[in-house]
């Protein structure tokens, strides 16, 4: 809706990312939080090239929609997101699981992100059985979403049982389309999303996050959980950065190995330090 601010939707094209009718009706909370997303970072990417004149014009066209998301699509009551308005206006209920994701992840309401992220986490700690939402590659930025708000375990373990259990534990090599498909069922059997938990178990298990662009910065903040043992390598144009873990006998032994241009900010209980590489560095913490 251009005087509002809002997105409107073309019947000619579908997004496909929720099971729920997140996309009925002239305008869409959805599409217009992606949006809002899509300008938010186009103005940061403006701002990194020197661009001041795009970046300040992709800001203001941001925070226009931001507010009329609040003003037109957020029940405050109930704070939660429509999930969109019908033809005549009025809103429309049901916005799916993604619009909380997106809340999030846009820092469009900041002081109701607790209340999204905790629904986040509760819709994944029920995320196996024939009621989970058939979201796929959405449960990227629901992940993504999760990790912004702390719920760094939730993402694991609703990992181990979407990725482990619906498809590792039954034979599967790869992960199929849908979370429920038998295998006389029809769709794909290596879908787009085998490879999301790959980023997940990086930022969470192994620790490394980047926090700037170019990885000038980035966190190491390991979650100690699943398993007893985790290592792994991440290229940057830096270099690799090395990190791993390893529990025995009540402590965890943790290594960080980080390259010169890179400045980690370490977050390991109640080790908290930032360091400039290049270092290589061992931790010992009781677990």
């Amino acid at each position: 809706d251009a005087k509002r601010g809002l997105l409107r939707t073309d019947d000619r094209w579908l997004l496909v990312l929720d099971s729920s009718p997140v996309c009925r009706g002239p305008v869409s909370t959805l599409y217009t939080m992606f949006y809002l997303k899509a300008l938010q970072d186009l103005a940061e990417l403006c701002g990194a090239a020197a661009m001041t004149g795009l970046a300040q014009k992709y800001r203001r066209r941001a925070a226009a929609i931001a507010r009329a998301l609040r003003a037109g699509l957020f029940d405050r009551q109930a704070r939660v997101f429509y999930g969109g308005l019908d033809r005549s206006g009025k809103p429309l209920a049901d916005p799916g699981v993604l619009c909380d994701a997106f809340a999030i992840l846009t820092d469009i309401m900041p002081e109701n992100n607790h209340i999204f992220g905790r629904r986040l986490a509760e819709m994944c700690a029920r995320a196996i059985g024939p009621d989970t939402p058939n979201i796929g590659m959405g449960m990227f930025y629901v992940f993504e979403a999760m990790k912004k708000s702390g719920y760094n375990r939730p993402v694991l373990e609703c990992i181990d049982r979407l990725w482990g259990e619906m498809n590792i534990a039954r034979g599967e090599t790869a992960t199929l389309e849908h979370w429920w498909t038998r295998p006389n069922e029809g769709g794909s059997r290596c879908h787009a999303w085998s490879a999301h938990p790959i980023v997940h178990f990086f930022n969470i298990l192994l620790g490394v996050t980047q926090t700037d662009m170019a990885w000038r910065r980035m966190r190491f903040a390991p979650v100690l959980a699943l398993t007893d043992r985790v290592g792994g390598q991440v290229p940057t144009p830096h270099g690799l950065i090395e990190a791993g873990w390893r529990i025995a006998g009540g402590q965890a032994e943790i290594r960080l190995q980080v390259p010169a241009g890179i400045t980690a900010e370490i977050e390991i209980g109640r080790i908290k330090k930032t360091l400039k590489g290049p270092f290589k560095k061992r931790f010992v913490v009781r677990v």
